[in-house]
This record gives C-alpha cells, sequence and structure tokens, in this order.
C-alpha cells in the first residue's frame, strides 16, 4: 500500500518532515531542497520581533489567518461596502467613512500578514462603494483618511522584502503600458496628453504594478484552493451588484436612478455591471460543480442572469444569453451525478416563472425587444448601433492620421460625450486601440491576449468556467468599451489571471469531477513506491554512521526512481532492480 503524499500545513508550520538514511561515505552530508524548502528557509530569515515569538501573539496570528482565508471574510468585506454604499444613498459623503474603514483593513493586513493575497477582495470590490459618480475633488481633506495604507504598504515591503518576481503576465502587460504612453506621438498636444495621463497609468502603470507586487508578496497558504478563493471572491462581488441593483429599483422613483433605459449604481452603469457579471458568473457556476447542494448556485446563477436583464444593457444581455446554455450545460457535465437532478429541477422551476412573467408583463418585454431591434438595425437591414455608426467612422479617421500611434488617449472628438469620465469612449475595444494607439497598440494587444489566454486555456473545469466568463466579456467589449474600465474590470480581469497563474503553477488540477473518472487518471498504486518508501523508514540511523538529511519530496522522487510498474503502461520494472532495492534497505545489516 504506497504511503499517501500529503502537504503540512502552511500557517501551522512551514517545517518539513526530515527523514535520515544511511550512505557509504562517512564524511558526506547531503541536504536536498525543493522549490518549497527554498521559500520555506527564506521564510526563517526574516527576524522576528520578541513579542512575536509569544505563543499568545502566534494564537493571535493563527485565528486572523483562519478568518481571511474563510467565507467570513468574504461576507464581512461584502457587507462593509454594501452598507455604506446604501447609506451614501440617503447621507451623501457617508461612503468616505466607509472607505476609511476598508483602508483601515487593508494596513492591518499588511502589517500582520505576510502574504498580500487578502487585499485582492478588498481591491475588486471596494468600486461598488460608490453610489454616485466620483469626483474627487469632493472629498477634499477626507484623502488624509488613506494615510494608513502607504505607511502599512510601506512597512509591508521593508519587512517581508525578497526580491520581486517576474512571472508570465508581466511582460504582456508591459506592452500594453508601452503602447498607452507613447499613443499620439507625434500628432497629439501637451494638453491632449495632460488630458489622458490619468487613464495611461490607470490601465497601464497602476495594473502592472499590482501584478507586480501581487506576484512577488503572495504567500498563499498551501492548505487553501487558490481556485475556491477567487471564485468565492466573484460570488461575492456578484451578490454585491444583485443587492445594489433590486435597492436601486426600489428607490428608484426618489434616487432618480433609473433614466431612459439607464440603470445607474452611480460607481457604474448597466452596460459596466452586466458586462462585469459576465466573469462573476462563472464563480459561482465552479463553486456550484464541487458543492453538495449545487442547487444553492443554481438560484444564485439565475438571480444573476435576472440582475442582467435588469441592467437594460441590450449588449449585457444578448452576450449572458449567448453563453447561458454552454455554461449551464459544462455546469451540468462537471456536476456528479446526483446534483444534476437538482440542477435541472432549479433551471425547469426558473423557465416556468419566466414564462408567466413575460405573459403578465409582456409590454414591457416587448418594448426592449424592440428597443434591441430598432436600435441594433436600420430599416435597409444594415447595422445602426445606436449612434455608434458615427464613432467607427471617426475611429476609422483617426486611425489613418496617425496609424503608427494613433491620437492617444486624451483625444476628444464630437460624437461623445466624456461627461465626468473625461475620457472618449469609441465603443468598441478593436476601436478604441487602433484609434488611439494605432499599429503599435495592436501589436501591444495581440502580445497581451495570447499571453493571458495561453495561461487559462487548460484542459481543467476551473479554467473552462473562467474562459467561458471571459469570452462573453471579450464579446461585448466588441461593442461597448469594457476593456478600458480600469476598475472594476480591468483590475478584476489582472486578478483572475493571477490566480489562474498561481493555480496552474501549484497543479490544482481536477479534470473530470466526476469520482469514476478521477479514479482513471490516479497513478496506479505500484509495489515499487510502497518497497522504496518502506526502505527509507527502516533505514534508521546506528552509532558510527553517517546520515544524509533529505526532505520528505526528495524521498517521494528517489521513490518515483525505483517504482516497480509505469502508471501509465503498467510495464514491470525487471527484477534485478527489485532486488537492489531490497539490498540498499538492508545495507545496514
Amino acid at each position: 500500500m504506497p504511503m499517501k503524499r500529503e502537504k503540512s500545513p502552511a500557517i501551522e508550520s512551514n517545517e518539513e518532515t526530515t527523514f535520515a538514511t544511511n550512505i557509504t561515505q562517512p564524511e558526506a552530508e547531503l541536504s536536498v531542497d525543493s522549490s518549497d524548502d527554498i521559500i520555506a528557509k527564506k521564510e526563517r530569515e526574516i527576524k522576528k520581533f520578541p513579542f512575536e515569538e509569544k505563543p499568545g501573539y502566534q494564537k493571535f496570528i493563527a485565528l486572523l489567518n483562519k478568518f481571511l482565508y474563510s467565507g467570513w471574510y468574504f461576507a464581512t468585506v461584502a457587507f462593509i461596502i454594501s452598507f455604506f454604499w446604501i447609506l451614501g444613498k440617503f447621507v451623501p459623503g457617508s461612503e468616505v467613512a466607509g472607505v476609511i474603514i476598508i483602508v483601515l483593513l487593508c494596513a492591518f493586513i499588511l502589517i500582520f500578514i505576510e502574504d498580500v493575497t487578502p487585499l485582492i477582495p478588498i481591491f475588486v470590490m471596494v468600486s461598488a462603494m460608490f453610489p454616485a459618480e466620483v469626483n474627487p475633488a469632493e472629498y477634499g481633506l477626507a484623502f488624509i483618511g488613506l494615510a494608513p495604507l502607504p505607511i502599512a504598504l510601506i512597512y509591508h515591503v521593508i519587512r517581508y522584502f525578497r526580491g520581486f518576481k517576474i512571472k508570465k503576465f508581466f511582460f504582456p502587460q508591459l506592452a500594453i503600458s508601452i503602447a498607452l504612453i507613447v499613443g499620439g506621438v507625434g500628432v497629439v498636444s501637451a494638453e491632449e496628453y495632460a488630458n489622458g495621463i490619468a487613464w495611461v497609468l490607470l490601465l497601464g502603470a497602476l495594473i502592472l504594478l499590482l501584478y507586480l507586487v501581487f506576484s512577488s508578496y503572495e504567500r498563499f497558504p498551501k492548505e487553501v484552493s487558490v481556485k475556491d478563493y477567487l471564485c468565492k471572491t466573484l460570488m461575492a462581488f456578484a451578490a454585491i451588484i444583485c443587492f445594489e441593483v433590486f435597492v436601486t429599483y426600489i428607490i428608484a422613483p426618489d434616487q432618480m436612478a433609473v433614466d431612459n433605459g439607464r440603470v445607474s449604481l452611480g460607481w457604474c452603469i448597466g452596460n459596466n455591471f452586466s458586462s462585469t457579471l459576465m466573469f462573476l458568473i462563472p464563480g459561482t457556476l465552479y463553486l456550484g460543480t464541487k458543492s453538495k447542494h449545487p442547487w444553492i448556485y443554481t438560484v444564485f446563477f439565475g438571480i444573476q442572469y435576472i440582475v442582467t436583464i435588469m441592467s437594460l444593457s441590450r449588449g449585457g444581455i444578448l452576450f449572458a444569453t449567448i453563453l447561458l446554455p454552454f455554461e449551464l450545460a459544462f455546469m451540468l457535465y462537471a456536476t456528479p451525478k446526483k446534483g444534476k437532478k437538482e440542477i435541472l429541477i432549479v433551471l425547469g422551476v426558473f423557465v416556468l416563472i419566466a414564462i408567466i412573467l413575460v405573459g403578465v408583463f409582456w409590454d414591457k418585454v416587448s418594448s426592449l425587444l424592440n428597443s434591441v431591434i430598432n436600435n441594433s438595425f436600420k430599416a435597409d437591414g444594415h447595422i445602426e448601433g445606436s449612434g455608434r455608426e458615427e464613432l467607427y467612422a471617426e475611429a476609422w479617421e483617426c486611425f489613418k492620421t496617425n496609424p503608427i500611434f494613433g491620437v492617444g488617449i486624451g483625444y476628444f472628438g464630437s460624437n461623445y460625450d466624456g461627461g465626468t469620465m473625461g475620457f472618449y469612449f469609441f465603443h468598441s475595444t478593436l476601436l478604441q486601440i487602433i484609434a488611439c494607439m494605432g499599429l503599435v497598440g495592436i501589436a501591444a494587444y495581440v502580445y497581451n491576449y495570447v499571453g493571458r489566454y495561453k495561461i487559462i486555456i487548460k484542459k481543467d473545469v476551473f479554467n473552462i468556467f473562467i474562459l467561458l466568463g471571459l469570452l462573453a466579456f471579450e464579446g461585448y467589449s466588441m461593442i461597448d468599451t469594457g476593456t478600458f474600465n480600469p476598475m472594476p474590470s480591468m483590475i478584476i480581469l489582472m486578478f483572475i489571471t493571477f490566480f489562474v497563474e498561481l493555480s496552474n503553477e501549484r497543479c490544482e488540477r481536477e479534470w473530470p469531477v466526476y469520482e469514476k473518472r478521477k479514479k482513471k487518471l490516479e497513478p496506479v498504486p505500484v509495489e515499487g513506491e510502497a518497497k522504496s518508501l518502506e526502505t527509507a523508514e527502516e533505514a534508521k540511523p546506528t552509532e558510527g554512521d553517517a546520515t544524509v538529511t533529505v526532505t520528505e519530496s526528495a524521498i517521494y522522487k528517489a521513490a518515483d526512481k525505483a517504482e516497480s510498474t509505469d502508471a501509465d503502461s503498467g510495464a514491470p520494472v525487471p527484477d534485478e532492480e527489485q532486488e537492489s532495492v531490497k539490498q540498499k534497505g538492508k545495507s545496514k545489516e
């Protein structure tokens, strides 16, 4: 019976179990370290303050870690954001208090916890706290409340610094940063360039810096699933959006939140949160495939789709509906047999309710359908685009003006009102790129897309769910510009890529999820592996014997080499090799 390989909890101890074996040369002493051992050694190099050695402090840190990687943490962050959003609706400006609380929470984590990934749920969800369009100048002295964050960040960087890691997505994001900076060179005025510098930094340098920092200071616990942590983050943010949309519909007559088909949550409108929901929904579906009660997640998925319809975003509804059958089909495929029945029952109830509601509210439904059709096509069948055709023609003219570098992010034309955002949207990712950054932008974004999808496209349940959500988002971005919305869209997209990359590195693979299929992929128990491990256990040090200290991972590597059966082919290893393994175990005798 082969020994089961289990990883020790990262929070409780970073020390690996060691074994002692005999060798023939008494003077030799060998230490074999895996990459995890090297990281553990670096962790031990950090000097600790005297109070950090006390049992009471260590117990406090253990409890804090347990909280930060639990569902209670996501619920706490979601509650703070939702509470101050709705408070800000009735008491304008009160959301500042919520921001200060969030800042203090971030600072607290940076000071006491080495791993920075617990900050990610906050970064993903914090933009949903603002009940009105944000004009930074209105907050004035409230910016003083942000002071603890940079102080804590500096402390964290100095205390836990081990150098920066350049991971796979760094250079694709660097390419975009450069393309944004050089956009408009040769044609743009200094005033126009200055007008777009904030967006250049937000879309390029900020996301690049966040990716670099989180890649370098990530110390995610081994016993916590990277996939689950990301999906719970996405699900929590989806819950916030759903809550805010329902509240907005209730208070809309007083707050003027619904106006001419535009549902506004303050921090975004229907077009924005409907596109955001597209890559939040896969988190719910993935967790549903692993749950003992998938019907709960199916119900929440249905609520998110209903909220997408309530956004009144024609493009959002269209692309969410296109991907809907693929997502549900894959959820059914990836869910164990018992759960399939629950999912099908819930879906049947949703369909029945939908039929009833369409019959009762047919006037409003037909009005929405007519709006989609009339604003999408002219009488002669050509695409109308609700005014986008003028923007598309303008984008092409901008490209012809400067095909190499475009006209820059700070460009402003006459066919779109940037409003308080101060950004000229061409309502198409492709046209935004060629108009503002020219051929340099096309090359940079192609490199970026290839880099991102090389990370995401893997034969894994989790990766496929993420891919389906991103395809819906990217499709909608071809008729809108979600890819040029730094918060929350591009921040979330960066963190999704970061987590998927981390999951790939940790080999958190689980394809397929059916137990009967997983058995086919599990290594076949082999006699040679068991014997080699028994040999390592039996090799006790005796007086006069030299010992070799090796890590547990090294023992497993030695065991793999001594396997008597190949896991794939089933071909036996010659008896001479098996006899050699036995002789090594008896060498001390």
